[in-house]
């Protein structure tokens, strides 16, 4: 509960801070698209459980509004070629409105499912495969801040979250 807290205050701090620094002013009538300003650092991948992006792969994702007044998409611009190691992982995108106090959690899929990248599936898709690249939520209007975290799945256990360095993006919506 701390923690938390702490991190909603830290958060918060940093999207005033940014707010008055950058002068960043009200949502316009046309989409924003706002690539993630640190991406996602998942790892480490070493040995047979490793992935063709590398040791340290960074996972771009990014936000855009405009839509509708307070109603931001998150999404993944350039999701991975599918590889059968990335079938057991995904990210989840937390997400707070400093203004309104809102929040929320958004998973996604950062990776190319198998149809998607030409394959036949043998069998019907499992978690995290059902989830979608880009997801739609209400955030209302008013400066956001987000992180992201990588997690991985096992056999018969909850998902871990194993990022070396988690995304932050702090935008207007």
């Amino acid at each position: 509960m701390r923690r938390t807290l702490l991190r909603t205050a830290a958060a918060a701090g940093a999207a005033a801070l940014t707010t008055g620094i950058l002068g960043l002013g009200a949502a316009s009538a046309n989409p924003v698209h706002t690539l993630w300003q640190t991406p996602v650092i998942s790892g480490p991948d070493i040995g047979p459980a490793s992935t063709p992006e590398g040791m340290f792969p960074l996972i771009h994702v990014a936000a855009t509004d405009g839509q509708a007044p307070g109603e931001t998409t998150f999404s993944v611009p350039r999701p991975f070629p599918y590889y059968y190691m990335h079938a057991s992982r995904f990210v989840v995108i937390h997400w707070q409105n400093v203004q309104t106090g809102a929040s929320g959690d958004v998973p996604l899929r950062y990776w190319q499912n198998l149809e998607e990248s030409g394959g036949t599936p043998n069998l019907p898709p499992e978690f995290p495969a059902t989830l979608p690249t880009a997801a739609t939520v209400q955030t209302g209007t008013g400066p956001v801040v987000a992180t992201v975290t990588h997690f991985r799945t096992t056999y018969q256990a909850p998902p871990v979250a194993d990022g070396v360095v988690p995304g932050i993006s702090i935008f207007i919506s």
